[in-house]
């Protein structure tokens, strides 16, 4: 099974996350840009004052463009990041859901730039384990219901069940 989501050409990938961290960002941003142009205007005001006064008004035209134009960029950059860690954290998710069903045979695999690579292995590695010792439970349970054709057998079958029952409630723990 590929968990690889095919919406490359979206940078919208994970609304819920993307929406809150690129206002977020774009409100810290625009809040420190805010503070930073108000502070010049007090000093253009000052200035202007002291000096001639018809440049207070152009002085504040730029600012308000460039200000204008630092939150248009903050606004690109802030959704560039989010795609870096949305992508992944949506596939983390939708990954980790269909573990939770039982679907343990996927892996995720993520863009070789992309955030949350350790974590991906992670949950990879998890899948395999936990794959690998089903199928071991499961050759138990084959080897077991053998036992349980030949009455002779009995003392052994119920030996093999109690050993598989203990393993199973460690929780797949292989100690």
């Amino acid at each position: 099974m590929d968990t690889v989501d095919r919406r490359h050409g979206s940078r919208i990938i994970y609304p819920e996350f993307q929406r809150g961290f690129v206002a977020n960002f774009c409100l810290a941003a625009f809040g420190g840009m805010l503070a930073t142009s108000l502070l010049l205007l007090i000093w253009f005001y000052i200035a202007a004052n002291q000096a001639d006064d018809f440049m207070l008004w152009p002085l504040i035209a730029v600012n308000c463009v460039v200000l204008a134009a630092l939150v248009a960029l903050t606004a690109v950059v802030a959704l560039n990041l989010s795609h870096k860690v949305g992508g992944p954290l949506y596939r983390l998710e939708k990954r980790a859901g269909e573990i939770a069903q039982g679907e343990l045979g996927g892996e995720i695999h993520l863009r070789q730039n992309d955030e949350l690579q350790n974590l991906a292995q992670a949950i990879n590695q998890m899948s395999n384990s936990l794959t690998q010792r089903l199928g071991d439970m499961g050759s138990e349970i084959e080897n077991l219901s053998k036992l349980a054709g030949d009455p002779r057998r009995g003392a052994e079958l119920q030996k093999g069940l109690l050993e598989l029952a203990a393993k199973m409630r460690q929780g797949l723990n292989p100690q």
